[in-house]
């Protein structure tokens, strides 16, 4: 439970740092920002998180926000899909 309380207080602090990210509006602040929520997940995160599985996860992100159809296949995806 106390993990859990830390971890939603962190995310807090993130909201903090995304709202300064923005005003600075350039791009290494945002770099910066993934970095700390990056850190932040892999090492409060309540079980321990893959850094291959916080990749994805980010760049699925970062490719549903450009429109419906564009995603990432991961090798066995692709290849199921050839």
């Amino acid at each position: 439970m106390r993990k859990i309380a830390f971890f939603t207080i962190s995310l807090l602090m993130v909201v903090t740092l995304l709202s300064s990210a923005k005003q600075d509006k350039g791009e290494l602040s945002y770099v910066k920002l993934f970095t700390e929520v990056y850190q932040l997940v892999k090492e409060k995160y309540v079980e321990s998180v893959s850094p291959k599985k916080l990749f994805e996860g980010a760049i699925q992100g970062l490719l549903s926000k450009l429109d419906a159809h564009s995603t990432l296949f991961t090798p066995d995806q692709l290849k199921n899909l050839k």
